[in-house]
């Protein structure tokens, strides 16, 4: 049985079986598996399982887009942890013929999600919202630095999720450090709503991101290397 792990902003990630050889997906009521956001159309797609091993995905919508792996596609054959962008939600697809290393997913198995219901504020608007093949990139980059990011020490020792949050570093702050001038909150890091910015908070204490002094609000990219006081992290993206 084919499985499509959900993923919506706020939500835990959840799982949906699909039973039988087509799944519509879409916002319609009468869909297989029901999408109830503006941003995905009525029907939106349709999953063909061709075989146990081959399966096919094709876009319905005559105004959205679909995107594989970040690629916008009309039609192709989806593999396990292909995944599929559909306004809003990120779906990550598996087939049926799993391996024991495919049935796990970021140290999670596939049986320990919960099955996947509507959320109850969920939309059933009538009128579909068109979201373009970059704004719906836009959303899949910026779900997976929320959920991927992560800070690490720099002997990758110890690690922190931001997501959406804010973390501040100082003595006794989220992410402790050492150094001078650093007993209150030194730094913090926040989500701006595409990517997660460092921002120096303290007047005195060193605070460095690749070796050049933090003077304001700076965009974090993957690799970044960040010198607090007399401590160094690095901002990075799991993959």
């Amino acid at each position: 049985m084919a499985v499509l792990l959900i993923r919506e902003a706020g939500q835990p990630d959840r799982r949906f079986q699909i039973k039988g050889k087509e799944c519509i997906i879409g916002r319609d009521e009468n869909a297989d598996l029901v999408l109830p956001h503006t941003t995905v159309s009525r029907q939106h797609g349709k999953i063909s399982r061709l075989s146990k091993t081959k399966a096919i995905i094709k876009n319905t919508s005559e105004n959205n887009s679909l995107l594989i792996n970040g690629e916008k596609i009309d039609q192709t054959e989806i593999k396990t942890k292909d995944t599929i962008q559909i306004g809003k939600f990120t779906l990550v697809y598996f087939g049926d013929s799993l391996t024991p290393m495919e049935q796990f997913f970021e140290g999670k198995a596939l049986d320990e999600f919960p099955l996947y219901a509507r959320t109850a504020n969920a939309t059933r608007d009538d009128t579909t919202f068109t979201l373009s093949a970059k704004d719906a990139e836009k959303l899949l980059k910026q779900g997976s630095l929320t959920r991927n990011a992560r800070i690490f020490t720099a002997d990758k020792k110890q690690q922190w999720t931001p997501e959406k949050k804010t973390i501040s570093f100082g003595k006794n702050q989220d992410i402790p450090v050492d150094g001078w001038f650093t007993g209150g909150i030194v730094a913090v890091i926040s989500w701006t709503g595409a990517t997660h910015s460092i921002e120096k908070k303290s007047a005195l204490a060193k605070v460095l991101v690749n070796g050049q002094k933090l003077s304001k609000p700076r965009d974090l990219i993957e690799g970044d290397q960040i010198q607090i006081g007399n401590s160094h992290f690095i901002y990075d993206v799991i993959r």
